[in-house]
């Protein structure tokens, strides 16, 4: 026997609840105004539905005050899905609402939507256990806080469901934040992907993913892409991504404005991380790599941007571009397949450093750098090494060591008039070539072999 139970309460500081035992229950609200509280029990039971029916769940406070609560526990699922907003609605307005959704079972799915301040703060947190999870959070204002946690794997086929998003990922978490100092923490367990959208300044997000096929995305590929951007109303946006166990992905579309920062950390053994644009001043990209198959790559305009990647076993790649002034770049790759290639330039490009360090089997370095004040710093150690380091421009310098293996070298150096480059070359053991080229007057080259 299905029960359905819809509740419209216009009053100040009342509440709302409903519990029910059985199969498939359906739960309505719509509560308005001030300190509203709506608690709901469903346990047991397959299909069980909080909102709907033309629309509510709405604790709706037009004065902006806010304070309302929903708590939601449902248990169950063993064959369909438990829902919370049934695909979009849902909905707090105000301000310091909250919010703590828990659900257990397969195909679970919530959908909360909010618009005010300080909403999320405190205990707030949406959870499920169950395989093929998804999560929607879409908040509007500033101070907003939310906690995800999702445990469990994939029970669909291969297809398509909720904004083409891929069926059979397992969990998935949607995030979309609108307005300044907003954070979203997420951890997830199982088959994972996460995609976000944040827009405004001092945002952050937090994301912890352990098992097989995890993914934090800033694809435009899905119906709104995972960004960071900045408005004109601040910076300081933070993305931190830990993914664990095998087939780790982190993409990032746009992280726009100043002061901000991308923290990426992945273990064993398919690792990827792509940042197509990071844009402002006073970047920071920092990713750790370990194990197998690694890839990075990174572009960042600007300027005072900073890229570190640290990549440690088998057949890593790691490319950054910077368009910016003021940048470094520093790549470290331990052991097997290395190649790294870093490209700085800019219209008005001066004081670009670049370090790499490849230790062991087939490297292979590139560094490019225009203008002034550059550094180049490129060390291979064992095997195959290959340096090739492109500087233009006056007052720029360039250490070059290889040691052990078939090593090549070449160099160039440019600049006109009274250009003062300096380049120091050193191989040490077997089949060593070096090949240089310094354009103006008072340069300098040093080569040992």
């Amino acid at each position: 026997m299905n029960k359905f139970l819809f509740t419209t309460v216009s009053v100040i500081a009342l509440g709302f609840g409903s519990s029910a035992f059985a199969a498939g229950s359906s739960s309505y609200t719509n509560q308005s105004g001030n300190n509203q509280q709506a608690t709901i029990d469903q346990s047991g039971g397959d299909f069980n539905k909080v909102g709907t029916l033309a629309n509510p769940f709405a604790q709706d406070d037009g004065l902006y005050s806010g304070g309302n609560v929903i708590s939601i526990t449902q248990t169950g699922g063993t064959v369909g899905s438990n829902q919370f907003g049934v695909s979009e609605q849902s909905f707090q307005s105000g301000g310091a609402n909250s919010a703590n959704i828990s659900q257990t079972g397969v195909r679970n799915d919530a959908v909360l939507q909010s618009t005010g301040y300080g909403n999320g703060y405190g205990a707030n947190s949406i959870s499920q256990v169950g395989d093929s999870g998804h999560v929607s959070l879409k908040q509007t204002g500033n101070f907003n806080a939310f906690s995800i946690n999702q445990a469990g794997g994939s029970d669909l086929p291969n297809g398509y469901g909720i904004s083409g998003i891929p069926t059979d990922l397992g969990s998935v978490f949607f995030a979309k934040q609108s307005g300044d100092a907003n954070s979203v923490s997420s951890s997830q367990t199982g088959w994972q992907l996460v995609i976000l959208s944040q827009t405004g300044g001092y945002n952050q997000l937090y994301n912890t993913q352990t098992g097989f096929g995890n993914s934090l995305t800033a694809s435009s590929a899905y119906s709104d892409p995972a960004v960071q951007s900045y408005d004109g109303s601040g910076a300081s946006n933070v993305i931190s991504n830990t993914q664990t166990d095998s087939n780790q992905t982190l993409y990032v579309d746009l992280q726009y404005g100043h002061a901000n920062n991308i923290t990426n950390v992945q273990s064993n053994f398919n690792n990827l991380a792509a940042v197509y644009s990071q844009s402002g001043y006073n970047l920071t990209i920092n990713n750790t790599q370990s194990g197998q198959n690694n890839f990075a790559y990174y572009v960042q305009a600007g300027s005072q941007t900073s890229a570190t990647v640290n990549q440690t076993g088998n057949s890593n790649t790691a490319s950054t571009t910077q368009n910016a002034s003021s940048s470094s770049s520093s790549i470290t790759q331990g052991g097997n397949n290395n190649n790294a290639t870093v490209t700085q330039n800019g219209a008005v490009a001066y004081a670009l450093f670049t370090t790499i360090n490849q230790g062991g089997n087939g490297n292979t370095a590139t560094s490019t750098q225009s203008g002034s004040t550059n550094a180049a710093n490129i060390f291979q150690s064992g095997s195959d090494n290959k340096t090739t380091s492109t500087q233009a421009g006056t007052w720029s310098f360039a250490q070059l060591d290889q040691s052990g293996g078939g090593n090549t070298i070449v160099g160039s150096q440019t600049g006109s008039g009274y250009a003062q480059n300096a380049a120091y070359v050193t191989q040490v053991s077997n089949t060593n070539v070096a090949n240089y080229t310094q354009n103006g007057s008072g340069n300098y080259l040093n080569v040992k072999q």
